[in-house]
């Protein structure tokens, strides 16, 4: 499958996957890749995939940052 570097959805699957499996490195991996690509293209980040960054780099359960930011 070919999707291109400005399939941005799939870099925050990448996220959650390395995230859900406990491999905070893929995570990073993958945050990196997606940076790198956003720098060359001159582009910003989805709101949803700082979403997804925020999620994944805190030391919450999985979704419970979600939960929160709607309890508020």
């Amino acid at each position: 499958m070919n999707t291109g570097d400005t399939a941005e959805l799939l870099y925050r699957d990448w996220m959650l996957i390395e995230r859900d499996n406990g491999n905070r490195a893929g995570v990073h991996r993958a945050i990196a890749a997606l940076q790198d690509i956003n720098r060359r293209l001159d582009v910003g980040m989805e709101p949803e995939t700082e979403e997804v960054i925020m999620e994944c780099l805190s030391n919450s359960p999985p979704g419970e940052v979600f939960a929160e930011s709607a309890n508020s």
